[in-house]
């Protein structure tokens, strides 16, 4: 699988959201041999409810723009997260390399006070 930049999982989700939204519309399309008058009990619904298609399809992109949003949302959360942590490395190391110069240099002055 090809791996992505953080600034294409917009897009990449986004495109998701529109081929999701084409094939459910051509499903629900006459063409595709569904009579759009036609009503029927939803088969997720105990309460024997009676849905339009549009209404089906309706619900069905809903649910889609839910789980795609907080997809993104995820994404989102774990891009910032690795940029926390690369942030972190890289004070840290100089945090390091500081303390390392610190540590040198008071080595040479207790070397210089000590020759005195």
């Amino acid at each position: 699988a090809a791996r992505f930049c953080s600034s294409c999982r917009p897009r990449r989700t986004a495109m998701k959201l529109s081929i999701a939204i084409a094939a459910l519309i051509m499903a629900a399309s006459p063409v595709s041999g569904l009579r759009t008058s036609t009503c029927w009990a939803d088969a997720g619904q105990s309460s024997g409810e009676v849905v339009a298609p549009v209404e089906k399809v309706l619900r069905l992109l809903e649910d889609l723009k839910t789980k795609l949003e907080s997809e993104g949302a995820a994404e989102a959360m774990s891009a910032e997260l690795r940029a926390t942590e690369w942030q972190y490395a890289k004070e840290k190391a100089g945090y390091e390399a500081s303390v390392a110069d610190l540590s040198k240099a008071i080595s040479n002055l207790d070397s210089a006070i000590n020759a005195m």
